[in-house]
């Protein structure tokens, strides 16, 4: 590799790659993945938490693709497929929302990916067996949508008391200080608004991290 090209990588990892890592880091967190439902619920959408498995329903498009170097020429290549791209899926097990919960058996959902810098969702549970989580599904026209976008929109490591409190806020509409406390308990550099809100997590002048408030 050339040292234009070396150098064009260092800039795409300063550009791009940081942002990015830090958007999965948020999106993978038990507060991020609770603050997609807050935000669905925000916006008057009807929001679900689904407990159970997602399968895909046939074959699936090409997934997303990230940005690229060209080795020649060391320059950033934008990508041709950024996302988000969508398919169909299924989805078993059950849906938690303002009515109560209840079971559905291989429900049609659109499932939805994509792209941001170097960082891409590939389709889950491709060629093997279904994908066992909890999930976040939006009621958008006639379909359930599970918008995973960049980052995995699914959890398969929140507590039984953070999925209790994920249900709470999808049955009452609205997620609040007591829902938020299950999952602002811990130290993060990364400042969860939500959390921030409600008084759960303050900013330690002398670390810069959000901390536990005293409670």
């Amino acid at each position: 590799m050339t040292r234009l090209a070396l150098i064009a990588l260092a800039v795409i990892a300063a550009l791009t790659a940081l942002p990015a890592v830090a958007a999965e880091m948020t999106c993978r967190s038990d507060a991020g993945f609770a603050n997609k439902l807050d935000t669905a619920l925000k916006r008057a959408e009807i929001a679900y938490v689904g407990v159970g498995n997602v399968r895909p329903a046939g074959k699936l498009p090409a997934p997303p693709q990230p940005i690229n170097l060209d080795p020649e020429t060391g320059e950033i290549v934008p990508s041709s497929r950024p996302g988000p791209i969508s398919a169909d899926y299924l989805f078993t097990g059950t849906l938690h929302g303002a009515g109560g919960g209840f079971s559905v058996e291989d429900h049609p959902i659109t499932l939805s990916i994509a792209c941001a810098g170097l960082v891409c969702t590939q389709f889950p549970a491709v060629g093997g067996a279904p994908l066992e989580a909890h999930f976040i599904l939006v009621e958008r026209g006639d379909a359930l949508t599970l918008d995973a976008g960049p980052c995995k929109g699914y959890s398969y490591s929140i507590s039984t008391g953070q999925a209790e409190a994920l249900i709470e806020c999808a049955t009452k509409g609205v997620c609040g200080p007591g829902e938020w406390a299950a999952f602002c308990d811990r130290q993060s550099y990364v400042p969860m608004q939500p959390c921030i809100q409600a008084g759960l997590l303050v900013r330690d002048p002398k670390t810069g991290r959000f901390v536990p408030a005293q409670r």
